[in-house]
């Protein structure tokens, strides 16, 4: 009979880290999707009580974790993932009791315990069935079958969808690339595109027309390759003279220049405008985020 041992952890060593990026990589490619971890941040303030990660070995053999992020005072976000050939074994289940455990053990009431399950997008069904009118209400093809119906049997519900949205800068699918015309001459933009660097990992990007904020966002630098959009936003008062797609069209330019492959981004699936403001631009649906919460 398979024994299983789950490890708590407040602060993740090399090691540590090493065993979860194994796992998450192990995993994206038997199931053809990306997984989210948090293996913390010396940036955000934590009020978590909790364990950051919880690991799980069977046998001596590290087959699974579960990490921690509070991203409110209020709210959780739990980030799980077991390897392929140790699924259905009960693994899950019992990180999962060991956290809930724990909440109880720790006095915490949350408003909200949000556990994220990615479903991978077949790319080609997305350039034929989505359009810029339309989008799905749902979306799956996800290998996570067992967990979403684990989480159903504890009474966790779908709270809310994003979509994961890419642009590709060299692709050789023009399908998949940017219809856009996002490089086209931009002379007639009456944006100009200003840039501030925190670290070498993030940056600030705004529009302005003159001393007038239109508006802006955040750039998150992964690696050398790739990049993600996060908080973009127009002002509201702002709004609905085409700013939104005369900004991402700035980014791209301006991004397009260093030699990156990709920038993505997420949306929600409810926000439509925005849904098709990114596919406008060139952006396609890869993956669909689904949030389940207590």
């Amino acid at each position: 009979m398979k024994k299983y041992k789950v490890i708590k952890s407040d602060f993740l060593s090399p090691e540590d880290i090493d065993i979860i990026n194994n796992i998450k990589h192990i995993a994206e490619i038997s199931d053809n999707t990306a997984y989210d971890v948090y293996l913390g941040d010396d940036s955000v303030t934590s009020v978590s009580k909790l364990p950051l990660a919880y690991l799980c070995s069977c046998d001596n053999h590290f087959a699974g974790y579960l990490t921690v992020f509070f991203s409110s005072e209020n709210d959780i976000n739990l980030y799980a993932c077991v390897l392929p050939d140790y699924r259905n074994q009960g693994i899950f289940s019992s990180i999962l009791n060991e956290v809930t455990n724990d909440i109880k053990n720790a006095g915490i009431n949350p408003e909200c315990i949000y556990f994220p399950i990615n479903k991978f997008i077949n790319l080609s069904d997305t350039l034929t069935n989505i359009t810029s009118d339309t989008m799905p209400d749902s979306m799956s093809n996800s290998p996570s079958d067992a967990a979403i119906h684990y989480l159903a049997k504890r009474n966790y519900s779908i709270a809310h969808i994003e979509y994961k949205m890419c642009y590709y800068f060299n692709s050789s699918n023009s399908e998949s690339n940017n219809n856009s015309n996002a490089f086209n001459n931009l002379s007639d933009c009456p944006l100009e595109l200003l840039t501030r660097d925190y670290d070498e990992h993030t940056s600030e990007f705004t529009f302005w027309i003159g001393d007038d904020y239109i508006g802006g966002c955040m750039i998150y630098k992964y690696n050398d390759k790739s990049l993600c959009i996060f908080d973009y936003e127009i002002e509201s008062s702002k709004r609905g003279n085409g700013y939104g797609k005369y900004g991402l069209k700035l980014i791209l330019n301006y991004l397009a220049k260093d030699n990156y492959n990709v920038v993505s981004l997420h949306v929600s699936n409810a926000n439509k405008k925005a849904c098709s403001l990114y596919k406008g631009c060139g952006f396609i649906i890869e993956e669909e985020v689904d949030y389940y919460s207590l």
